[in-house]
């Protein structure tokens, strides 16, 4: 009788630690962040086509930590931006403007920080002060991106745009002499020559191309909750956690 309900309880103990084994948490929702080669450090910083840190990863971290979610990034071509956030592939694209992404689709929200588009030139040369000292000179460019400040002179080819993948790639053309300057946003090349300790061999030409807002992209087909998104990124905005963010990879 004792070996009966030894075994019966040796039984119950073995389907009991099976069942509890068995039995799995319900897996997290996670949130699909849209990054690339063209977000150039300190934006995104990319290994193997992996996101291993950044101000998106970093962004996107506390996104995730204030809606307890999973985030799941995703690397894709700048052309397939816009398309991804209409299907809703992604859920977020976080640098972003609505002068770059048109659709009228796409939800946006408060701007995060502000940008300025600048020219970069080989130090000593005749600096660029107005528009028309750019006229039949080959600037670099990052492919898939829109700049309206000059999308007329390329147009008529008052200047030739020359398309690069990434922003870095135009720091070695222009030292080559392959370019008369490139466009790019002024965080990233303070950012590229801090880290390039080549400060001495490029300036910043006096011309400013362009100023404009920092907002994050939002799908309207986003799986997660649009309202609750704009709400924590524009509370990150606001209570300074997005600026922190951004110094601590700008050196002052």
């Amino acid at each position: 009788m004792a070996n009966n309900l030894s075994i019966k309880a040796l039984l119950t103990t073995t389907f009991l630690t099976f069942s509890l084994f068995c039995t799995k948490t319900p897996a997290r929702e996670h949130i699909n962040i849209g990054y690339g080669v063209n977000n150039s450090p300190p934006y995104a910083l990319i290994e193997q086509e992996q996101l291993t840190g950044g101000v998106i990863y970093d962004i996107a971290v506390q996104v995730a930590k204030e809606l307890d979610l999973d985030t799941n990034f995703v690397f894709l071509p700048r052309t397939r931006v816009e398309q991804y956030l209409l299907d809703g592939t992604l859920d977020v694209y976080f640098i972003s403007n609505p002068k770059w992404i048109t659709a009228p689709e796409i939800i946006w929200s408060e701007p995060m920080f502000d940008e300025q588009n600048v020219i970069v030139q080989l130090s000593g040369e005749q600096d660029y002060t107005k528009l028309s000292d750019l006229y039949e000179k080959r600037i670099g460019t990052v492919h898939g991106y829109i700049y309206p400040a000059l999308t007329g002179s390329f147009e008529r080819q008052d200047i030739y745009r020359s398309d690069v993948k990434s922003l870095l790639d135009n720091f070695q053309r222009l030292d080559k002499g392959w370019i008369d300057g490139f466009v790019g946003s002024d965080i990233l090349i303070h950012h590229a020559l801090q880290k390039s300790g080549e400060d001495e061999r490029f300036q910043i030409a006096s011309y400013l191309v362009s100023h404009h807002e920092i907002r994050t992209a939002i799908s309207p087909k986003s799986k997660i909750s649009v309202a609750k998104l704009l709400a924590v990124i524009n509370r990150l905005t606001s209570d300074g956690v997005i600026d922190k963010i951004l110094a601590g990879y700008i050196e002052h």
